[in-house]
């Protein structure tokens, strides 16, 4: 066994985890510690970024894996060929997986015949009809019980993984961010640039998904039209939704309102952001919901599905922004409303958000949560 190795195990390098992972590299550094990534493969068909490969400061390796799509896009496996033949080369100390997927499984089994300890970092919750049969249970605590520690992304994860019997002083919170330091400082320099006038400005940004059940958000902006023209949604991304979505504007007369501008890559986001009076969130399901804390990062206030369970740890409603069910397109529209006719209290909330983000979001209190669930390990024997 290496004794200073920290094997971190994932499915594609994403560009909104490098910062995370170069973090990392630097702070396990100054324990003493290896710091590599295992990447299952390079990328997958839906993905459409950009990577700066000049951005990775951290050893990595990319296994020659398939990639298996079963429906649609959204439902990609990776077959994380080679994994358990690198583990056994490498000989870590510590093996942190992502999930509770095949990589998971394959670490788990080698944990049973080699001496490193396991830790499985996790971001599912709880959701009736997704993932509460007995079958799932079941094997996700097989799973578990080869981990000594756990990460999760923020409170809904952590009950989730107390649900299934992890008790809680093995579970160490890493939340769940991007570089919240870019988003903020970028925002900071375009709106130097910029003066809102009317018509003001809302953004969205995603994969614009069955999921995510963008048409709801939609049924809010007609609502609010028909009190208050004054305003342009700008939705960004693009996905197997979006013919519905476009459907559903011109059916209604929405044109002038609503704005599609199609997949932009991360350096192009900071500029709708900046432009923006309010963000809106919408999904039927989220694990987390990262745009929310680039949104917010960037002093935007923003209305956030309670469907997501990034909205739970970060939104403090009517501090910071709105928590609301975008079911209730009344509600939904009543907050868009009210940060129209109240922009200087707008921008006091996005600034509230902002300095939220910066005190319970940012990368370093994210890395924090790895660095406390490895010192756990590295004092309990498996």
């Amino acid at each position: 066994m290496t004794d200073n190795l920290i094997l971190l195990v994932t499915n594609i390098p994403n560009p909104y985890r490098l910062a995370l992972f170069n973090e990392l590299n630097v702070r396990f550094k100054q324990m003493n510690y290896r710091f590599m990534v295992l990447f299952g493969a390079f990328t997958y068909s839906r993905r459409k970024y950009k990577l700066n490969t000049d951005s990775f400061q951290f050893s990595h390796t990319v296994l020659k894996s398939n990639t298996i799509h079963f429906g649609n896009n959204e439902h990609t496996y990776i077959s994380y060929a080679g994994l358990c033949r690198k583990i056994i080369s490498l000989k870590p100390a510590i093996v942190i997986t992502s999930g509770f997927n095949l990589a998971t499984v394959k670490v788990a089994i080698l944990s049973l015949f080699m001496p490193f300890k396991m830790i499985i970092w996790s971001g599912s919750i709880i959701k009736p009809g997704r993932n509460d049969s007995l079958l799932r249970k079941l094997f996700r605590k097989l799973l578990m019980k080869c981990s000594t520690a756990f990460v999760v992304y923020g409170s809904k994860a952590n009950n989730y993984l107390q649900s299934l019997g992890a008790n809680q002083k093995q579970i160490f919170t890493a939340i769940n961010t991007v570089d919240t330091q870019y988003f903020r400082e970028e925002s900071i320099k375009r709106k130097a640039l910029i003066r809102k006038n009317p018509p003001y400005h809302f953004c969205t940004i995603g994969y614009l998904s069955k999921r995510k059940n963008g048409i709801t958000m939609l049924k809010a902006v007609k609502r609010l039209s028909e009190q208050n023209d004054n305003f342009v949604l700008d939705i960004i991304g693009d996905g197997n939704d979006l013919d519905n979505l476009k459907a559903f504007v011109e059916e209604n007369n929405l044109q002038s309102m609503v704005v599609f501008h199609g997949y932009k890559q991360q350096h192009e986001l900071p500029d709708f952001l900046a432009n923006s009076i309010g963000f809106l969130f919408q999904t039927d399901f989220d694990i987390w919901g990262l745009v929310l804390n680039e949104a917010m990062a960037s002093g935007v206030p923003c209305i956030s599905s309670v469907n997501a369970a990034a909205t739970h740890d970060l939104i403090i409603h009517n501090k910071n922004g709105f928590a609301v069910n975008f079911d209730d397109t009344v509600a939904t529209a009543a907050c868009m409303n009210y940060l129209l006719q109240h922009t200087e209290k707008a921008e006091k909330m996005g600034l509230e958000a902002a300095a939220h983000i910066q005190e319970t979001a940012t990368i370093e209190i994210s890395a924090e949560g790895f660095l406390k669930a490895v010192a756990f390990c590295r004092r309990h024997e498996i």
